[in-house]
């Protein structure tokens, strides 16, 4: 599928609940996202809230919110089917906005097949072993790491790598017991949470498939590109 963006378009979002057009399909989960937010807060019995997890992640969102920390453009690109060219699309929409737009942007790889980190490394040279950096992976597991998960690609451009091991986020969300409840799809929201604040844009590669990854994804997004 082609791939028309206004980045003047994009930006006006911040201001505006328009949608773009131009071959491009943009949804605003925002305001989803917060009603749902809410009508959790008010089933959930106090106990259920009494998580680490969730405690850090509801005092991270009020201390952004009451701060008026100015947080990143955060953009999901997912299809259903394979090989039509969304980690292509997520990566050079993220070179094009950290070179030709001096956009500050950092690329979430949330697919364990992990294409995005190999395009973007390849791209920028990086022969970097990534057997002893933290991943998105580890970052989802120790929110408070992930720092140290990002890999610097260049000035503007970061990446969030993935590898095979975030196929193992379902029996992570099993161990914890959140798996099939509404927290489930809080967890890579609550890592980008901790960083977004350096960032103009922040784009998710998902798989495509409809599962707990891009649940993840979505939940943490502003928009949503179907490619």
């Amino acid at each position: 599928s082609s791939l028309y963006i206004d980045y003047r378009t994009i930006t006006a979002q911040r201001k505006s609940d328009d949608v773009g057009s131009g071959g491009v399909t943009l949804f605003h989960v925002k305001t989803h996202k917060i009603i749902n937010t809410f009508m959790f807060l008010i089933i959930k019995t106090f106990n259920d809230l009494c998580t680490n997890e969730f405690l850090l992640y509801l005092y991270v969102a009020y201390r952004n919110f009451k701060e008026g920390v100015l947080v990143a453009i955060k953009i999901t690109l997912g299809n259903s089917k394979g090989g039509v060219g969304k980690t292509t699309t997520t990566c050079l929409l993220a070179i094009s906005l950290a070179k030709h737009f001096n956009q500050r942007v950092l690329v979430v790889d949330f697919d364990a097949q992990a294409d995005a980190t190999d395009f973007l490394m390849r791209t920028f040279q990086v022969n970097k072993d990534l057997t002893n950096h933290l991943s998105i992976f580890d970052a989802i597991k120790s929110p408070k790491r992930s720092q140290e998960a990002v890999l610097v690609l260049d000035d503007n451009l970061h990446l969030l790598p993935s590898g095979e091991e975030l196929s193992g986020l379902d029996l992570l969300l099993l161990e914890k017991g959140v798996f099939g409840k509404f927290e489930a799809g809080l967890y890579l929201d609550l890592v980008i949470q901790q960083i977004e604040h350096e960032y103009d844009f922040i784009l998710f590669d998902v798989p495509p498939t409809s599962n707990i990854q891009n649940i993840n994804a979505i939940v943490a997004s502003d928009y949503y590109i179907g490619v």
